[in-house]
């Protein structure tokens, strides 16, 4: 795969036929598509703008509506969006040979277009910094601050996901009267997602933090989270942890392989480090092994969950 253009470089002057976002946040597709739509100064939307999905994608009114000419202006915009294409070989000939005045975006949750040609793959992750760029940007225009280390903690929250941290700022501004949203906000008003709550726990568990790793696990069930899900969670993040540990794929290659975020596999990354591979594997394999015990009744799901618990800190 080409490396990622960042959206924010996208220029009028050098502008290109096709581009892909590869996200399964809708944050950042519907970001993609306003941005673009900019970027070529787009007019008379009713008429130079077409957006197909799963209720109206058929192949030969796609690539007839890519040929089509713009109205009045230099270029229209068609969406592909969020399509399980079962054949490639009409979308790669028209790409081979692309209209001029029509700019394809690609939106696509399933990384299933991860091999094309003649195509810009866009930036589907932001970094802390511009994650506080956009934070403070959107806060100003409310007429809010935010303290640094507050938000720190809501990017972590947010485990990288644009949509969350969109929708929790926006809650943050209603619900917070004062003119500074401080740490204290974050930690009433955001919860973070289970699987940020066992990527925490892993980090823990894989220092040997024996302390924190047991104030992270009383927080979780007393805040009722599921059992059943925590323990998937954690099954599958160690999966992907001896995974990372023993494949000489780069993190994008092993994201595409799983699935899953860059993000998901550099947090992998970070916690697959303080282990050996054949401890990662042996804890594996408990994994397979507790998952069989309690399906089929022998262990109850919390003697299983800290018996898990227990080897992995062995």
């Amino acid at each position: 795969m080409e490396s990622k253009l960042k959206l924010v470089n996208i220029k009028k002057e050098n502008i290109s036929n096709c581009y892909i976002m590869c996200s399964n946040d809708f944050y950042l597709q519907n970001l993609s598509v306003r941005l673009l739509k900019r970027v070529i100064d787009l007019r008379y939307e009713e008429l130079n703008f077409n957006v197909f999905d799963e209720e109206n994608f058929e192949i030969n009114l796609f690539l007839s509506t890519c040929l089509q000419l713009p109205f009045s202006t230099d270029k229209r915009m068609v969406v592909l969006k969020n399509i399980k294409l079962n054949k490639f070989e009409e979308l790669k000939k028209y790409l081979e040979n692309p209209n001029p005045t029509t700019l394809l975006l690609i939106l696509d949750d399933a990384n299933v277009f991860t091999n094309l040609k003649n195509v810009i793959y866009l930036q589907n992750e932001f970094s802390n910094s511009e994650q506080q760029n956009l934070i403070f940007n959107k806060l100003k225009k409310q007429n809010k601050k935010i303290t640094l280390e507050a938000c720190k903690n809501l990017i972590l929250k947010c485990d990288n996901n644009l949509s969350k941290l969109n929708n929790e700022l926006t809650k943050l501004v209603n619900f917070v009267q004062q003119d500074t949203i401080e740490e204290s906000h974050i930690d009433e008003l955001v919860k973070a997602d289970e699987e940020f709550e066992v990527f925490s726990l892993l980090s823990f568990l894989s220092q040997k933090q024996k302390d924190k790793a047991f104030l992270q696990i009383k927080k979780m069930l007393e805040s009722k989270q599921d059992l059943n899900s925590i323990l998937a969670l954690i099954y599958s993040n160690v999966r992907r942890m001896f995974l990372v540990k023993t494949s000489s794929l780069s993190d994008q290659e092993l994201s595409i392989k799983l699935g899953i975020k860059p993000y998901a596999v550099t947090k992998a990354r970070q916690n697959s480090s303080n282990f050996q591979a054949i401890v990662l594997k042996k804890i594996l394999y408990l994994c397979q092994d507790l998952d069989y015990k309690i399906k089929m009744g022998e262990l109850p799901l919390l003697n299983a969950f800290y018996l898990l618990i227990f080897n992995i800190l062995k």
